[in-house]
């Protein structure tokens, strides 16, 4: 089962705050969630479902997304995490990012900072399209500290990046 958000402007989770509950996804997908367009690239940091998550957990979730941005730290669950715990996930996001230079945007978050966060047993596809865009990685864009991923599977496909401190 699914929910299909064509259509359906949306805001990020926690936008302006940051996400400390428990979200699970029971086995449902977010279908079609886009932020941003081709038209209107989002111009705010910490983009993904969720904007920003400390001392949370998502698990059993599946997200197909795509993101248009100017600004930093672009996810496909979260656009930064701190202590997090990312749980059975699939997510498949493409990121258009217009960012020349540093827009560190990642397959499950753009950043991890402080030591905690686990990602484990979870499918990424992650693409990024920015012609001038770094610091990108399948799991983080940039992560500060010690963070465990487990079994998990990463695709990354990059269309005209920039490779400079980029984590494939």
């Amino acid at each position: 089962s699914y929910i299909n958000m064509e259509g359906f402007p949306f805001t990020p989770i926690a936008h302006g705050t940051r996400y400390n509950g428990v979200f699970d996804g029971k086995g449902y997908a977010i279908k079609i969630l886009t932020i941003g367009s081709a038209d209107e690239y989002c111009d705010y940091q910490n983009t993904g479902l969720f904007s920003d998550i400390e001392n949370g957990t998502v698990k059993n979730l599946k997200v197909q997304s795509t993101i248009y941005t100017y600004a930093k730290f672009a996810g496909g669950v979260s656009g930064y995490t701190r202590n997090a715990t990312i749980q059975d996930c699939d997510v498949d996001v493409t990121v258009h990012s217009l960012v020349d230079g540093d827009g560190t945007h990642g397959g499950i978050a753009g950043a991890n900072e402080t030591a905690g966060t686990v990602v484990e047993n979870c499918k990424v596809h992650f693409v990024l399209d920015g012609e001038t865009t770094n610091c990108w990685g399948g799991i983080f864009g940039w992560s500060t500290n010690a963070d465990e991923v487990k079994n998990c599977l990463i695709i990354a496909e990059i269309v005209a990046a920039d490779l400079e401190g980029s984590n494939d």
